[in-house]
């Protein structure tokens, strides 16, 4: 994590203090479970509970279940779990504690990191910028584009946070979020002032690209690839060619793949996207559906596109009227109107007929 020094030798005054705001915050007050979970979950990895939290103990202290729990059968203490460690994730980036508390996917015993330093305001808002980069849901845009508007507020100057700011609100509209045509205006004229400040800002020149995608003016987009290439260092190239491979419609995807081994936890899944669509476009489902199990990022819609297209491809239908559900349930807005949330990442109507094909397999019905 940025700024945090990886370490489980965190004293007890600080950790116990960290627990106790965190319980404290409206997020867990709201909760009937997620602060006894945490406290229980912390109380066994510091050895004050004196057992190892396992999901039958958790099931049984915790929820007050019998002794004949079976995680099996029952998902109780799975998706705890799984939104303690969401809400973990938003507590973190929208209060940067002192200690954060991070719980990995698939365990029960949570690490501790102390905080190095104490970071601008500034900077504390791109930190965030980048955290809902890898979540992308409605909930963390929400709070991604009430903490950047208060910062552009106070730094007008500053062309990343101008960036952020726009490429947030390009969400909100491309998304579903906050759609409407205003919003679109504000965020191109909000990438134009970071450009005017700072040509060569990469922020602001993907953010540009996004918005260029979004506008079908491709010819930006293949000229903001090419200047965030040009800028030299390996994030810059890595998005530039992202944003040239996006406009391929035949030949190899130069992207790199993003394995599960090999990807940061600051790296977006959706990186994984023209991976998806170069294999899809050629009919090669099996290593499409690959990468759209790589994307991840499970509380954003355009996962489940992607997984749902390729499995019905497949005809794997039972997972992929599933990741069907998955998707309407995150953007009900979605099959109104299919053909505009995937004109935003897929610029050539072919491969989105191609697309769509494979979720109507899936089951998708447009609705008007």
């Amino acid at each position: 994590m940025k700024g945090h020094d990886r370490t489980l030798e965190v004293s007890p005054e600080p950790l116990n203090r960290a627990v106790e705001r965190i319980c404290q915050s409206k997020e867990f007050r709201g909760s009937s479970f997620l602060g006894p979970l945490l406290r229980y979950l912390v109380g066994c990895a510091t050895g004050n509970v004196g057992q190892k939290a396992t999901a039958q103990s958790i099931a049984v202290e915790v929820f007050g279940l019998g002794a004949d729990f079976r995680s099996k059968s029952n998902s109780r203490v799975r998706v705890a779990t799984s939104r303690l460690r969401t809400a973990l994730e938003i507590y973190d980036r929208r209060y940067l504690p002192e200690v954060s508390i991070i719980l990995h996917p698939g365990s029960y015993v949570p690490d501790f990191s102390l905080r190095e330093f104490e970071p601008t305001e500034v900077t504390k808002g791109l930190m965030l910028a980048d955290w809902y980069q890898c979540v992308a849901s409605e909930q963390a845009h929400a709070i991604v584009q009430h903490r950047l508007s208060k910062l552009v507020e106070i730094a007008p100057e500053d062309p990343s946070l101008l960036a952020a700011y726009a490429d947030a609100m390009n969400d909100g509209y491309k998304h579903g979020f906050d759609a409407h045509g205003a919003q679109l205006d504000h965020a191109e004229g909000l990438v134009e002032r970071a450009l005017q400040l700072d040509p060569r800002n990469p922020r602001a020149l993907m953010s540009s690209a996004f918005v260029a995608l979004e506008r079908n003016e491709y010819d930006k987009v293949h000229q903001c690839g090419r200047a965030l290439m040009e800028i030299g260092d390996e994030a810059s190239e890595t998005n530039g060619q992202w944003m040239l491979d996006i406009l391929k419609t035949d030949g190899p995807v130069e992207s790199v793949s993003l394995s599960v081994a090999t990807k940061s936890d600051e790296t977006p899944g959706w990186m994984n996207h023209n991976l998806f669509v170069a294999a899809y476009r050629r009919g090669d489902y099996e290593t499409a559906l690959v990468h759209a199990v790589q994307f991840g990022m499970p509380l954003f819609f355009w996962s489940s596109i992607e997984r749902a297209a390729a499995m019905a491809q497949l005809g794997l239908m039972s997972a992929s009227k599933l990741e069907l559900q998955r998707l309407t349930e995150l953007n009900p807005l979605f099959a109104r109107n299919p053909t505009k949330y995937l004109s935003s990442y897929i610029p050539y109507q072919d491969d989105i007929l191609h697309v769509l094909e494979g979720l109507e397999k899936a089951g998708l019905r447009t609705s008007k």
